[in-house]
């Protein structure tokens, strides 16, 4: 009987040894996996804290309802809740019942308010802007998670981007927007409302991009001659979210420049001759600030410094010829012609494309003899008075006279054999008086005719390859004619200036 109740002892410290371990051990699984009331939320459950679930078996749905003060998260329920690197604030405290009624029968919790009511009861969200975010008529949930998630503000899906890929398709392309790219719409636009259209965060137009592109927009708002969208809306040539082109551009450059002038690329694609930037790579770029700049047209420098950033050396055109080195000229010249003085190249280049060669703007003489027609010289008398060539005694049209003989006229307005401009003159520069040039090249030769030119006082004289010494007086005249040289008087190497 005493050895009966000896084991009988045993077995009872057996079981209460037993007991007391059952209840530690669930005392710290609850401990690990749920905050007291007392103690301070925590959101994320770090690695030694988390119990390995696999040692508890999940509990069998209580067919009862639950006692008063009973917790839904523990280790055997709806453990999960507990171990999402996002939770939301009432289940990491874990406190159901801020959402949820008590048990209205086989273990059903409804929510105390109908649908969304639920989620703006605490979360005052939308409602008071001009745009609301469609997805905000299906409910809260349509977007977020009620308990958790693996990513911040208790997204639905994996990132962000993936969530409002749901609903809205923006194709990938290879030029994207940082952001885009990124996947963080939100950096752009307002999750759920705002006053802007597309839901904007900052403002419509220019002013939502200037929140990063601060420099590009100040600039476009600074200097005198501003591209129009540059100001307003940015949409109107970039894509904010990815493009085939560079910079997001909607489209090609000249395409997109097209857009808004049609005129100058119809003209490219039926001038005989185009200008190089316009049709390569960098296209209108190469010239003008898609932004904004401070010269006319938004040109990237004045003028004449902008052609000499090509201009500089020889260039060779797609027909075959040769555009000299235009830097000696230009910048080592005593005298400019006028356009060029005051630094400008459009007055007779177009600097898009032309139907004259050198994209000249009109017809213009390129040889040293030319029969003597009046719209030959339609580029000279855009600027020049065209009685200069049509009237042959004058005292007041030119200096270029002997008396009252005007020696323009009677080198130009001559058939066959009349003289064009450039048998004299210096187009660009020269450093003689009058642009009249140091060599001319003659028609069908090798080499340059000297011109010997001395002006003084009261008139000048020269002597070129194609005629003796001729003089002229303005106050004393010396009556003549220009008769052809048998040979010239020299033979310079050399092309003209």
């Amino acid at each position: 009987m005493r050895k009966q109740r000896i084991v009988f002892t045993g077995l009872a410290i057996l079981v209460a040894l037993c007991l007391g371990a059952s209840v530690v051990f669930r005392y710290r699984s609850l401990r690990s996996t749920s905050t007291l009331a007392f103690e301070k939320p925590r959101q994320v459950a770090t690695a030694d804290e988390l119990v390995p679930m696999k040692v508890i078996q999940p509990a069998t749905r209580p067919a009862a309802p639950l006692p008063a003060n009973a917790t839904c998260i523990t280790a055997a329920c709806h453990a999960a809740l507990r171990q999402a690197p996002h939770i939301h604030g009432p289940i990491a405290n874990g406190n159901c019942f801020v959402c949820h009624a008590p048990d209205a029968g086989n273990h059903t919790y409804p929510l105390k308010l109908a649908g969304s009511q639920t989620c703006t009861f605490c979360h005052s969200v939308s409602g008071t802007m001009k745009h609301q975010h469609k997805a905000l008529e299906k409910g809260c949930i349509t977007c977020h998670q009620p308990h958790t998630s693996q990513v911040k503000f208790l997204l639905r899906f994996d990132s962000e981007s993936k969530l409002c890929e749901s609903c809205h398709t923006v194709t990938a392309k290879a030029f994207q927007h940082e952001p885009f790219g990124r996947g963080e719409c939100s950096t752009c636009h307002a999750p759920h409302e705002s006053n802007n259209t597309a839901l904007l965060k900052v403002a419509d137009g220019t002013e939502q991009c200037a929140r990063c592109h601060e420099s590009v927009v100040r600039t476009a708002n600074a200097v005198t001659v501003r591209h129009t969208p540059a100001t307003r809306d940015c949409s109107v040539c970039h894509s904010p979210h990815s493009s085939d082109f560079k910079h997001q551009l909607r489209a090609s450059v000249d395409q997109l420049c097209s857009n808004c002038h049609p005129q100058i690329m119809e003209r490219v694609a039926k001038a005989a001759f185009k200008h190089t930037p316009v049709t390569n790579d960098a296209e209108c770029a190469s010239c003008h600030n898609p932004h904004g700049a401070n010269e006319p047209k938004m040109l990237l420098d004045r003028q004449d410094q902008l052609c000499l950033k090509c201009h500089d050396k020889a260039v060779l055109t797609t027909d075959g010829r040769e555009i000299p080195d235009m830097r000696p000229v230009l910048r080592q010249s005593r005298f400019l012609h006028g356009p060029i003085r005051a630094g400008e190249c459009s007055p007779c280049h177009d600097s898009h494309a032309a139907d004259q060669k050198s994209l000249l703007r009109a017809e213009f003489p390129t040889g040293f003899y030319t029969a003597f027609a009046l719209e030959r010289y339609d580029l000279c008398f855009k600027c020049h008075e065209k009685d200069l060539v049509l009237t042959e005694r004058t005292a007041h049209l030119t200096g270029f006279r002997d008396g009252d003989l005007n020696l323009h006229y009677l080198h130009v307005n001559r058939d066959p054999k009349g003289r064009s401009c450039r048998s004299c003159h210096a187009i660009h520069g020269s450093d003689s008086p009058n642009h009249i040039a140091q060599k001319v090249q003659f028609d069908g030769s090798a080499w340059a005719l000297e011109m010997n030119y001395a002006p003084d006082r009261d008139g000048g004289s020269c002597q070129p390859g194609c005629h003796a010494r001729r003089d002229y007086r303005r106050s004393k005249p010396i009556e003549q004619t220009i008769e052809p040289a048998t040979q010239p008087t020299t033979q310079p190497t050399g092309g003209p200036s």
